[in-house]
């Protein structure tokens, strides 16, 4: 599959996406409770590990480029 396959395959890159953000909500969480965790890419990465400001399952509607998920 090509990237531009990809991006026009909306179920498949938001399934994807939501897949990285609860790898990154995951990673935010190690961070708040072990500081010092052995995580050195996510830092590097910095604000898309974080970026997300209300938790996936919150209830609040959560949106992607292709709207409310």
């Amino acid at each position: 599959m090509t990237f531009e396959e990809y991006t026009l395959d909306a179920m498949r890159s938001s399934a994807v996406e939501r897949q990285l953000g609860i790898v990154g909500e995951a990673v935010a969480q190690v961070l708040k409770l072990e500081p010092d965790a052995p995580l050195g890419a996510a830092r590097q990465i910095g604000a898309p590990v974080g970026a997300r400001t209300t938790p996936m399952d919150s209830g609040v509607p959560q949106t992607s480029r292709y709207g409310a998920l």
